[in-house]
């Protein structure tokens, strides 16, 4: 029985990642054409027919007329609808998918805040380690967004971020004493009915022709992100910490990143890779510690990670000392990005090596000289991680992963 649990909470979690990786896609194309408060509004409409579908098929229509957890579904509708996916929609159309994805990442931080510093959930070792990792890789990215000029629209995302673990705090409390079914379905319909009221009121409806024209985008967004998404994410509130589960989500951002690449042909941005990788790290350190894992996938993780540390080893070695003087700052007609490379490459390879017998350090020897030196070079040069460096960096999360599993037989 506990498997089966596991198993379909993992799927849930699974779905919802995939159809919530979909909405700053969605926000993007929708820009040009669709003011942001209507397209909340009238996609979060449609969501709730759908949910309203679903509570006949589930013979739940009844229970829409019970008081009970009406305080607390009014409260976090207001949060999450008018407030928060406001704010996204409005902040996605002025910024880009992978930062929307990424800068979303901080809800980590503010969860752990929130509940932490409230007494609501523990505050331990491995969700601090998360939050700092996820604060440096933000910041960074934000540092490149706002070093030309201020990006209103990632400050948008950030400020939904702050409010998104009050809002679950009452979305918890909610399903507490009603179905999700029921709350998804209130949620949706007098969320979307307020900001549409709102975006008749503050914004330039688009004409008919126009909501003809992206009536796909509306019923895609309304399908995906905002029904099955929600659905998918409101099965798994009730059973796992918001904590756990916004650093299991974690994913998001590179399935995000994957759809704007495929489907609008956008290439992330050094920083974003960069953020996204320092991002990644501080999640894995955060979740990794939580289970266990069996001996046979050990096994297959460390004989990859082995074997492909000793490629790199045995190819990587003859072409650093074949680059001329390897030693960094010696020679006068190296730029000082490639001095920095030339000290990383010594510690990287001590790591991989290492990384046979003691994991966590060999991990930690790969992966923080490599970040290091990609934030010089994206200062300096505006360069980020080349793209060899990948695999080792690779190789040093799977070192870490090694290193901080415990074995079940």
């Amino acid at each position: 029985m506990y498997i089966t649990e596991k198993f379909r909470l993992k799927f849930w979690l699974g779905i919802h990642i995939l159809s919530w990786a979909t909405l700053p896609i969605l926000i993007n194309i929708s820009k040009n054409d669709l003011p942001p408060l209507f397209f909340t509004g009238i996609s979060f409409l449609i969501a709730s027919l759908f949910s309203f579908l679903t509570l006949v098929f589930q013979k739940k229509i009844s229970s829409l007329f019970q008081k009970k957890g009406l305080k607390n579904i009014i409260i976090s509708t207001f949060l999450i609808i008018v407030c928060i996916f406001s704010l996204r929609f409005i902040g996605g159309q002025k910024t880009s998918p992978g930062n929307m994805a990424l800068i979303g990442q901080t809800k980590v931080i503010f969860a752990l805040l929130f509940f932490g510093l409230l007494g609501l959930e523990k505050i331990t070792k491995k969700r601090i380690i998360t939050a700092i990792f996820v604060f440096i890789g933000t910041g960074f990215i934000l540092w490149e967004s706002f070093s030309k000029s201020i990006n209103i629209g990632d400050f948008y995302i950030l400020l939904s971020c702050f409010l998104m673990p009050i809002a679950n705090f009452f979305q918890k409390k909610a399903l507490q004493e009603v179905s999700s079914s029921i709350h998804l379905f209130l949620r949706s319909f007098l969320g979307g009915l307020f900001v549409l009221v709102l975006s008749f009121t503050l914004e330039t409806t688009p004409e008919i022709y126009i909501i003809q024209k992206n009536s796909w985008l509306i019923l895609i967004n309304s399908i995906l992100p905002l029904w099955i998404s929600q659905i998918a994410f409101l099965k798994t509130v009730k059973k796992i910490d918001i904590s756990e589960i916004m650093i299991i989500t974690g994913i998001n951002p590179a399935v995000t990143i994957i759809f704007a690449f495929v489907f609008l042909d956008l290439t992330p941005s050094h920083s974003q890779i960069i953020g996204f990788f320092i991002i990644s790290i501080g999640l894995i350190l955060g979740y990794i510690k939580k289970t266990t894992m069996k001996k046979k996938k050990i096994k297959i993780i460390k004989w990859l990670s082995k074997s492909t540390s000793l490629v790199i080893i045995l190819f990587g070695l003859p072409f650093y000392f074949g680059y001329g003087n390897p030693l960094p700052f010696t020679n006068p007609k190296n730029t000082l990005l490639d001095n920095v490379w030339l000290s990383v490459f010594p510690i990287m390879f001590i790591g991989l090596g290492i990384g046979w017998k003691w994991e966590k350090i060999g991990g930690h020897l790969i992966i923080i000289p490599i970040l290091l030196a990609s934030i010089i070079g994206f200062i300096l040069d505006r360069e980020g991680l080349p793209g060899p460096m990948f695999i080792p960096m690779i190789i040093g999360i799977f070192y870490l992963i090694i290193g901080y599993k415990k074995t079940k037989k």
